[in-house]
């Protein structure tokens, strides 16, 4: 008598043999001018439903959807959404499955014993790295040309905003609802080198992502605030940070750039967005008292 486990892995098994009988392509390797490709998470989400054509898009995540995080929302509307399960890609007729390194491991690696091909994507902390990343996994969807001409757009227009930036830069604090924030080593930091600022964490010599709590916040005064996220909707006791009385007075008293969440959710190319909307909304330095 097998073990419950293993009961349950030889039945799960069984279950996709008897799928992958109605999928010539993925059972013989029978080949596709045009393979369909299925998307795990928010980031590949936004970057298959920008290159790859409606038709070949077996399936996107449910963050797609979600227009305060998703640059991609009023398109995925249009599409399959489905869960990150190795079940679904196989009904949906998947044959690529772009998925999360750090996420999806187990429905990728399932995804490759049955004979999909899988690619997966890594957080880039550099605009650059993000463009070469983009760069590989447009060729390996097929469409390497449309990611060629989406990175070299980015790149042109990040070259347009780094030469207009201030010789002074503005000396911000970032945060998320939940008092979160960003320092050296990160993308959102790179960003908002980019656009011009200075980011209060990163000059404390912090790394990583972390909180800013309120006391360093005090005795650190910057001249501004970056929020993100804030147009979310909901209060939980998560944002009880942001709800403070002392923090609702520094947003007072100083400029608060508040950028959309979809424009900084992803490291990936739509972060020029967020990088463009941050420089036109940079105050001048030394305005702030």
């Amino acid at each position: 008598m097998r073990p419950r486990g293993q009961a349950s892995e030889v039945k799960r098994m069984s279950l996709m043999a008897a799928v992958l009988a109605f999928m010539p392509g993925i059972a013989t390797g029978a080949p596709k001018v045009a393979p369909k490709v299925a998307s795990t998470a928010l980031c590949g989400d936004q970057l298959v439903a920008t290159l790859v054509t409606p038709d070949r898009i077996a399936a996107v995540s449910s963050q797609s959807l979600d227009p305060t995080l998703s640059k991609v929302a009023d398109i995925a509307r249009t599409l399959p959404v489905m869960p990150a399960s190795a079940e679904a890609f196989l009904w949906s007729g998947a044959e690529i499955v772009v998925g999360s390194d750090r996420g999806d491991i187990k429905t990728l690696a399932l995804m490759e014993r049955l004979g999909a091909k899988v690619v997966r994507m890594t957080l880039q902390n550099s605009f650059a790295d993000s463009m070469r990343q983009l760069r590989q996994i447009s060729t390996a969807l097929g469409v390497g040309d449309a990611g060629e001409a989406l990175a070299t757009d980015a790149e042109k227009r990040l070259r347009d905003v780094t030469a207009a930036a201030p010789a002074v830069p503005v000396l911000v604090a970032y945060y998320r609802p939940d008092g979160g924030s960003s320092a050296q080593g990160t993308f959102v930091n790179e960003a908002l080198e980019l656009a011009g600022y200075r980011n209060l964490a990163a000059h404390l010599g912090r790394k990583g992502w972390g909180r800013l709590d309120m006391e360093t916040l005090v005795l650190n005064p910057p001249e501004a605030l970056v929020a993100a996220y804030f147009d979310r909707p909901g209060w939980s006791l998560r944002h009880k940070f942001t709800h403070h009385p002392v923090f609702r007075q520094v947003m007072a008293d100083r400029p608060t750039i508040a950028v959309p969440g979809a424009l900084i959710a992803c490291s990936g190319w739509p972060l020029i967005d967020g990088i463009e909307f941050l420089a036109h909304a940079r105050p001048s330095a030394g305005t702030t008292p």
